[in-house]
């Protein structure tokens, strides 16, 4: 009865605002009231383990959406908001998704890479928690066989133990023990800094291990596992800060059982990661009947999905979240149809989804003591909105007395034809190649982001003036660096390669007159000085190939934000 009426409230305005803000006017009072299973959990933790249980009182369910590992600028999360920008209604601002989802991967191209990709992670999880966003992370933990921790890759992931070394792994004093321990001591170090920001985390690790598609072992070893990890990580690591997520798979061969749950003591909340060919297939009603079979008063969530399940059904279950894989199933149109587990969700369904008032997106999450960092886009501009390849940009003004500027179909990280760039091709050295932007004179901290790319070895301009034209902000492609004026001096901050992106963004203050530049996720520049002391403002985002020079260059993905 709850749920039907709550359905029918749910449709009026002015309650829809009151459950948004999270208020115990109604369904408060019967609320389960949640404990953590850390007893030294900090009051953030406990104060978002309760929030689940007013989200599924009052019937609603938390958006979250998992990003795609070592991309570094136009997330997932980015394109929800574009996607859902406009709608219902034209000027109606995106929407991001209450809780952002991470995973902190194994070896995929190096392991410098992929330290800087976990990096990342806490830099960013941060940002967002601070926006006041949910964080979840996850890991695909590499074999603790491994002689070197995530150097394996995927085929370390994906390999298996023997139930003998299985044994040793989760007895305290062996050396195959020991390796396991370098293995999560390295994860603890980056949760441990996500914990000094004060940032709550949604820890799913070792999930679907019902499946079995990693070296996850038998039942009774893969609790022992999971509890040895609880007490490393809790007692020794001191990471008050973990919500611990259980996480098995429910699939045409595998249910949510107790066989595998560690127990009561070890686990704040479940989840059921759900890959199906239909929004109404009949696992998702199966796997909520299930996890409240085996977590009882606990609540729980899709805690991985590939397609969202139909909107029509959510009132008739007790998820509390959802979280959408990444790439093809975060938007099949833009990103492609998923090479395995598909399809993914299409524009429709996501902007119906986000846009229904039980929904609540990031906006509407509580406070839970922190100061929230109201974030303001000043512009944006992902290139995909033009009517086709070839026009020129209309939302930046452009010099082409020597040579051309206009839309691509040139992918940064979705499909060709979906995804663009604008390119920009000079062929004169003596006449210009441009396109600017300006925006309402901005003082104080402001981000600007973008991916570049230069199909050649000349310079580049990325260039930030103030209201008055002085030259704030100063960075060049050229030769094989990324290079930036710190004052009056250029440096080379980053080594390049032609023909491939970069993520840049460059965190400017107007009053200190210093700006941070990242790469691809990592800080390259650290308080390096303004170009020019004078300039008062930001007011112009100009890009270009040198005035004496010829080549091409792409650039796409602009966010400038305050």
């Amino acid at each position: 009865m709850l749920k039907k009426w709550m359905t029918r409230l749910l449709t009026m305005p002015l309650l829809t605002t009151l459950l948004a803000s999270s208020l115990p006017w109604i369904g408060g009072a019967t609320a389960h009231a949640a404990t953590p299973v850390n007893p030294s959990a900090t009051q953030a933790v406990t104060d978002v383990l309760n929030y689940f249980d007013t989200v599924q009182a009052n019937n609603q369910i938390i958006s979250g959406q998992y990003v795609r590992g070592q991309n570094y600028n136009y997330l997932e999360t980015d394109h929800l908001y574009n996607l859902t920008a406009n709608t219902p209604t034209a000027g109606t601002p995106g929407k991001y998704p209450a809780m952002i989802g991470y995973d902190f991967y194994y070896k995929a191209t190096n392991l410098a890479d992929l330290g800087d990709w976990r990096t990342f992670i806490v830099d960013h999880a941060t940002e967002y928690w601070k926006k006041g966003g949910l964080v979840t992370i996850s890991w695909h933990e590499t074999n603790p066989k491994d002689s070197i921790p995530d150097d394996g890759g995927w085929t370390s992931v994906n390999s298996s133990l023997t139930q003998a070394e299985f044994d040793d792994l989760v007895t305290p004093g062996t050396a195959l023990y020991n390796s396991w321990l370098s293995h999560i001591d390295t994860i603890a170090g980056y949760l441990k800094a996500l914990r000094d920001q004060g940032v709550v985390v949604l820890w799913r690790p070792y999930h679907e291990m019902n499946i079995g598609f990693w070296w996850s072992g038998k039942p009774a070893d893969y609790k022992k596992l999971w509890q040895n990890m609880y007490d490393r990580f809790t007692n020794y690591h001191g990471l008050n800060n973990l919500i611990w997520v259980w996480a098995p798979g429910k699939d045409q061969s595998n249910s949510v059982t107790s066989s595998y749950f560690p127990g009561a003591a070890y686990v704040d909340l479940g989840g059921a990661d759900i890959y199906v060919q239909s929004r109404t297939d009949g696992k998702f009603a199966g796997a909520s009947s299930e996890l409240t079979s085996v977590l009882g008063s606990k609540r729980y969530g899709l805690s991985e999905v590939g397609l969202l399940p139909a909107e029509s059904l959510i009132p008739n279950w007790d998820y509390t979240w959802f979280l959408t894989w990444a790439i093809g199933w975060a938007d099949n149109d833009f990103y492609g149809y998923p090479s395995a587990n598909g399809p993914g969700n299409m524009p429709s369904e996501i902007r119906s989804f986000y846009n229904n008032p039980f929904t609540i997106t990031r906006s509407q999450v509580p406070a839970f003591g922190r100061t929230i960092v109201p974030e303001t886009i000043i512009f944006k501009d992902a290139m995909n909105g033009y009517s086709a390849a070839g026009v020129s940009p209309s939302n930046w003004t452009t010099v082409t007395t020597g040579g051309t500027v206009t839309v691509e179909n040139e992918p940064t990280v979705g499909l060709a034809g979906k995804d663009r760039s604008m390119k920009i091709n000079k062929t004169s050295t003596t006449n210009a190649a441009t396109a600017e932007r300006s925006f309402t004179p901005q003082t104080g901290i402001v981000t600007f982001k973008a991916s570049l790319r230069t199909q050649d070895t000349n310079w580049k301009d990325f260039i930030v003036y103030d209201s008055a034209s002085v030259a704030a902000l100063h960075v060049g492609l050229q030769g094989n660096y990324l290079k930036v004026y710190d004052g009056s001096s250029l440096i080379s901050v980053a080594p390049i390669t032609t023909a491939k992106w970069y993520d840049i963004k460059v965190v400017m203050n107007t009053t200190t007159k210093k700006f941070d530049l990242f790469v691809n996720g990592v800080k390259k520049a650290n308080q390096f000085n303004f170009k020019n002391a004078a300039a008062t403002d930001v007011a112009r985002l100009k890009v270009g190939v040198a005035a004496d020079q010829t080549g091409t260059y792409y650039m796409d993905s602009v966010f400038i934000m305050k």
